[in-house]
């Protein structure tokens, strides 16, 4: 049985206000996270979307917290009563060599030391507005400046792909091709002048390389970057 579903691009994604959490609920999830905040102290709390409904058409969800997830990942009374499932996005980036990955660093609270793809992050409440939902170019563009240091200028095209959601984690992932107007070594070098610590290093694997890869590295990438790359790696290859 598969741990991930599978969907179509969304034509809508709309967003409604935080849902209310049982006040002992709360109170387990603050102590859990003043619990986690003592061993890691780049984690931090954010406003995230948890998705409530999806389909083939479109997602809806709510404002919540990115503690609350913690602390759902910690207890299953908590889990089994807030139910959160973060929207993320997931970008698979292309430049003239082949494709990108980041590797986590030691200090991330989820997948230390695993590859992914890059740009990877939950969708920010700052890209939801009233009139369209939530602006998902917005949020690529936002996660390129942040874990990578490029902005729009140095994208060429964007290509939505799908979504995936990971049953294990909960975590459901807008994906998409991006292709860079820049070199690897161009990117390296902003990269490096950006000092973002979530990726201990970027790297680049080449076309020819790339099935290779994914098989030799399975035990080493997060798991929905392994499952965007199994599920759309030819097309990939055909770009």
């Amino acid at each position: 049985m598969s741990n991930f579903n599978h969907y179509l691009w969304p034509t809508a994604i709309s967003i409604s206000s935080i849902k209310p959490i049982n006040k002992d609920i709360d109170k387990k999830v603050n102590d859990i996270w003043v619990s986690k905040r003592k061993y890691n102290k780049y984690l931090y709390d954010s406003e995230i979307i948890s998705v409530l409904e999806i389909n083939n058409y479109k997602i809806q969800g709510f404002k919540s917290s990115y503690k609350n997830f913690v602390a759902q990942q910690n207890n299953c009374i908590v889990h089994k009563s807030i139910k959160i499932r973060p929207l993320a996005i997931s970008g698979i980036l292309l430049c003239e060599e082949g494709v990108v990955f980041g590797r986590r660093s030691n200090e991330s609270f989820q997948g230390a030391g695993q590859i992914e793809l890059c740009p990877s992050g939950a969708v920010d409440v700052d890209v939801v507005c009233t009139k369209f939902g939530v602006d998902v170019l917005r949020q690529l563009y936002s996660e390129l400046s942040e874990e990578l240091g490029i902005d729009g200028n140095f994208i060429s095209k964007i290509l939505p792909l799908g979504v995936i959601e990971d049953l294990s984690s909960g975590v459901i992932d807008l994906c998409a091709i991006i292709f860079l107007d820049i070199s690897f070594d161009e990117l390296t070098v902003k990269y490096k002048i950006n000092q973002n610590f979530e990726y201990s290093e970027i790297f680049l694997v080449k076309k020819f390389e790339f099935e290779k890869f994914i098989i030799n590295n399975k035990n080493n990438l997060v798991n929905v970057s392994k499952e965007i790359l199994e599920r759309y790696s030819q097309t990939i290859l055909r770009l």
